[in-house]
């Protein structure tokens, strides 16, 4: 059974994994929340579960920590309300798991699209500084240089981006772990791989 204790230690939890939210619900749903990290978007989610024992996963989508908190009782707990745990730690992680397919393939379509649409790059400031022509799939979009990351089937996921002065961004969000920035006949990978 939930306790309002139970309640108050869960939003603890939750807010000292920098996830910013007034209250939890606890109906077993995926709820997006904001993080201190990045207040103004949704980058932080959640689910709870009030029966007993109540439990709670979240994750920051943005740093890709995780965590989960279960309510300590004074009894042990059964054998199944063990196995009753156990199954809906399995059912939050295959909801984590569809949430982030979901997520980098909606940045893989926005990805796709800037690249489509972004003109060749036949130079940049950024190359001429470091003595390098530009080559065959650097684009450029809004003054910034554009890389295009692959996945293993060789399709754009993600992009990163550089400025005139050398500063590197990914605004969108970034599948990194495999991806590939494929420049000429030689490949290279990003820190994070």
């Amino acid at each position: 059974m939930l306790t309002s204790e139970h309640s108050a230690a869960a939003l603890d939890a939750l807010r000292s994994a920098g996830l910013l939210a007034d209250s939890i619900e606890f109906d077993g749903a995926l709820h997006r929340v904001p993080t201190q990290a990045k207040p103004s978007s949704r980058n932080g989610a959640y689910v709870a579960y009030a029966d007993a024992p109540a439990s709670l996963w979240w994750q920051d989508w943005a740093s890709g920590e995780s965590g989960t908190w279960t309510a300590k009782g004074e009894n042990k707990l059964t054998a199944a309300e063990k196995a009753e745990l156990s199954r809906r730690m399995e059912e939050t992680r295959k909801a984590r798991d569809a949430e982030h397919a979901r997520v980098h393939a909606e940045a893989a379509t926005k990805a796709q699209g800037i690249y489509a649409a972004a003109a060749d790059c036949t130079e940049h400031p950024y190359l001429e500084r470091k003595g390098v022509k530009a080559v065959a799939g650097l684009k450029i979009h809004k003054g910034a240089m554009v890389i295009p990351l692959r996945d293993e089937k060789n399709t754009i996921a993600s992009l990163q981006f550089i400025d005139a002065d050398g500063n590197i961004t990914a605004p969108i969000l970034l599948r990194i772990t495999g991806g590939l920035g494929r420049i000429a006949l030689g490949k290279f990978q990003f820190a994070g791989q």
